[in-house]
């Protein structure tokens, strides 16, 4: 990915192999990190690599984690449609409703 970025800003740059000799040379040298910079919400990575989504088959929960506007609603979202496409129910919570519905229950069964 990173090669890929170099070349888009250095068309006739080198070539991949070269890069990795440089780029490892280099980081021996230096201590590098990778800063990655984004608008929030202007991108979401989601990384899978399959046709299906297997937990969906197996009835699984799926919590979702990450920073304010990285687009977890809208990937949870996403899995939901995809669970609704095959023909299964699915429940969304934010974690506000979700904290309510823990609070509820919990009462619930002290009082039942």
């Amino acid at each position: 990915m990173l090669w890929e970025a170099y070349r888009q800003s250095v068309p006739l740059g080198y070539s991949y192999t070269q890069f990795c000799v440089l780029f490892r040379e280099r980081a021996q040298c230096k201590n590098l990190t990778l800063t990655f910079n984004h608008k929030p919400g202007a991108l979401l990575q989601f990384d899978y690599g399959g046709a299906t989504v297997p937990w969906i088959g197996r009835g699984e929960n799926v919590l979702i984690t990450g920073a304010t506007g990285c687009g977890k609603s809208h990937l949870a979202c996403a899995l939901g449609h995809h669970a609704c496409s095959d023909g299964r129910r699915t429940l969304y919570f934010n974690l506000n409703l979700f904290c309510e519905q823990i609070a509820l229950a919990q009462a619930v069964r002290r009082c039942g």
